[in-house]
């Protein structure tokens, strides 16, 4: 009953925005659906960058990189919904690795801080668990706007990962970030997996079968 409410307030804050904008929002937790948006965006820099490897990646090809059409919302605590939201998807290292890249597929949603916050986790009993890297990035591109490409490569810190282990990358907010509303991009062709959210900024966790959000592992293996 309280997740029923949540999404009935999160979407009834929107609607003003969403019919000014000519979007539609939906689910729980919830997602931007851009009316008019046609096809895949393009995007050349899907592959592991020179001298690193693929850890992971549900990236499309060159010219198929994401969906731009549609994608998870990121929210901070004092967004204008009211309420925060963060979405995390798990990944499993084939090989023991070093993780030193992220690529993810990350919009801006026009209103308060520009910004997310994105982190590997560890995984605790099929939901995040610990935060063990975390990289911030800002200026992101308008999710409306099909001529920028939001496919962003985050460098962290050299992050050691355990073989046939799950992790979960995770785009939530900081304490800087506490009005941010962004988006992060569905993968092409929409593919579901085991999603988790959270609307208390990782302290607790829920999982469901959705759609994929776009993005990448990469870094060195022995």
């Amino acid at each position: 009953m309280k997740k029923m409410l949540l999404a009935a307030a999160l979407i009834a804050a929107l609607i003003p925005m969403a019919a000014a904008q000519n979007v539609k929002i939906s689910g729980q937790p919830i997602h931007a659906t851009i009316t008019g948006q046609a096809g895949h965006r393009t995007a050349a820099n899907v592959e592991a960058p020179a001298g690193l490897k693929t850890i992971f990646t549900d990236l499309g090809g060159k010219t198929n990189a994401y969906d731009n059409t549609d994608g998870w919302l990121i929210l901070g605590p004092s967004s204008a919904f009211g309420e925060e939201q963060w979405i995390g998807f798990p990944f499993t290292p084939k090989k023991a690795s070093t993780a030193t890249e992220i690529k993810a597929a990350l919009g801006y949603f026009e209103s308060g801080t520009n910004g997310v916050l994105v982190s590997i986790y560890k995984d605790a009993s099929g939901v995040p668990g610990k935060s063990i890297v975390s990289k911030a990035i800002s200026n992101l591109p308008n999710y409306t706007d099909p001529c920028c490409d939001a496919l962003k490569t985050l460098k962290i810190k050299k992050t050691k990962l355990k073989k046939a282990t799950q992790y979960w990358v995770v785009v939530g907010t900081n304490k800087s970030q506490t009005t941010a509303e962004g988006v992060w991009f569905f993968a092409t062709g929409d593919p579901d997996g085991d999603q988790a959210y959270s609307f208390d900024g990782g302290t607790s966790w829920a999982t469901e079968q959705v759609q994929e959000s776009a993005f990448g592992v990469f870094g060195t293996t022995p």
